[in-house]
């Protein structure tokens, strides 16, 4: 039994020291990213207002042993993949290519324009380094 206990200890000792870790990354971190941190924060169940901790105050260890959590909750909640896939893709689409070439005015930069939005791939396609080469800059 007694290696079991020491397991039990060990497991808690990671726990604990997971947990400390994050509870100060949480406070490095909130200026960068307050309304991530605050949800981590309750999660913890730390007292208090993130916004007072003080950073020349941070010390290891100061995560008080057998604190209750907080609900826990996704901090990012997931998104649909293929919305995000939509939102995150920079290149348009052949309809939308062929549309905004043909809606410019005719100035001096507009055949760049028409060959950069011809030459663009399509959704699913991928670039490689050699693409980005051929775009001509304005």
């Amino acid at each position: 039994m007694a290696k079991d206990d020491a397991k039990v200890q060990d497991l808690a000792n990671v726990l604990y020291d997971a947990a400390e870790a994050l509870r100060i990354i949480t406070i490095l971190i909130h200026p960068i990213m307050p309304e991530s941190t605050e949800k981590i924060w309750k999660q913890l169940g730390q007292p208090g207002k993130l916004d007072e901790e003080r950073i020349d105050k941070l010390a290891w260890g100061q995560l008080k042993s057998g604190t209750e959590i907080g609900t826990v909750t996704a901090v990012y909640p997931r998104i649909d993949h293929q919305e995000a896939i939509e939102r995150s893709n920079p290149w348009p689409t052949k309809n939308q290519s062929n549309r905004t070439a043909s809606t410019r005015s005719n100035s001096g930069s507009q055949h760049s324009r028409r060959a950069a939005a011809a030459t663009a791939p399509a959704a699913s396609e991928k670039s490689a380094i050699e693409d980005f080469a051929k775009v001509e800059c304005a």
